[in-house]
């Protein structure tokens, strides 16, 4: 009877162990697509703020952007678009790069240029909301 107990053991090590990544798959597959309906509901935020405003001009969209309730989401929007850019690029590179150290490199190229571009895109849409100017 105490033979049979570390073969359980095993085969328990073993299930759990093939369940994990099943796990991360769909918590990643979860990932994506809260992050994509969040872009989606922000960018039609976005296309509805814009086009209430009297006209597009940079002074009229400046000024509008000064206020908090079109700042915040705004930068929400931004910190979004390049999160789900990170997400689907990294998956194409996942699922289509077979070599371990060119799909390593390729991820982190993903990761920090999504970080870096997307700072620059914080920094641009928050200097106007600040200062009004761009």
């Amino acid at each position: 009877m105490s033979s049979k107990a570390p073969t359980l053991a095993k085969t328990a090590a073993a299930a759990s162990a093939t369940a994990a990544p099943a796990h991360g798959a769909a918590a990643h597959w979860g990932l994506e697509r809260a992050v994509s309906l969040a872009a989606f509901a922000l960018l039609v935020w976005l296309a509805v703020s814009l086009v209430r405003l009297p006209s597009l001009d940079h002074q009229m969209v400046s000024q509008w952007l000064k206020a908090p309730l079109a700042a915040v989401p705004t930068a929400l929007l931004i910190v979004t678009l390049f999160w789900h850019l990170k997400l689907g690029l990294a998956q194409i590179v996942e699922d289509y790069v077979e070599d371990e150290g060119g799909r390593l490199i390729w991820l982190g190229l993903i990761h920090y240029t999504a970080i870096l571009v997307g700072a620059f895109a914080l920094f641009a849409a928050m200097s106007i909301a600040f200062t009004g100017q761009g």
